[in-house]
């Protein structure tokens, strides 16, 4: 089981020799509270059984999805490098909160419930980010505006590009461990 980041399956199962099982994971660190979102890999040779006791442990920690190689710089930038943005973005709201009166600890508890609630309204909504936002965002009205200058200051392209620099870093650093 390899929790290595960027570093290929392939190179695990070469280590271990022919016909040992092996499997890779890429985690947050939403784990600390069991809330993760884990994305796994399995080699040629992990088996039902071992491919269920893998998927049991890591499901211990949150969520589990069972993708391919390929995706995995992909799932490395959203959900390896996804609790990163949030914080950031809570970072940016509180203080914002706070230049616009709110005290420290006050702005802290209104943006970290916010996106909590928010967080768990998608995962719950039978509607998907798109819609959720639209139920807010009403014409002329307040979110309709903030929405209006994030998408103004390009924040949608800034994202995008960030998820893509992620995605990126995480298959120069795998092309660096198949060197060595």
């Amino acid at each position: 089981m390899s929790l290595a980041a960027a570093v290929p399956l392939a190179r695990f199962e070469e280590a271990l020799g022919p016909g040992r099982p092996a499997a890779r994971a890429m985690t947050n660190t939403a784990a600390a509270v069991g809330r993760a979102m884990t994305a796994l890999v399995g080699g040629i040779h992990l088996d039902g059984g071992a491919r269920a006791r893998v998927g049991g442990l890591f499901s211990r920690i949150g969520s589990i999805a069972w993708v391919g190689e390929d995706a995995m710089d992909a799932v490395t930038a959203v959900a390896g490098s996804g609790p990163a943005f949030l914080y950031h973005l809570a970072a940016s709201m509180a203080d914002a909160a706070v230049g616009q009166g709110l005290p420290p600890g006050e702005a802290r508890a209104a943006v970290v419930q916010t996106l909590y609630g928010a967080a768990s309204l998608l995962r719950e909504a039978d509607r998907g980010p798109a819609d959720l936002t639209a139920e807010v965002a009403t014409p002329g009205g307040t979110t309709r505006e903030a929405l209006d200058r994030l998408d103004a200051r390009g924040v949608p392209e800034a994202v995008a590009e960030a998820v893509a620099a992620a995605a990126e870093r995480s298959r120069r650093l795998a092309e660096d461990a198949g060197r060595t």
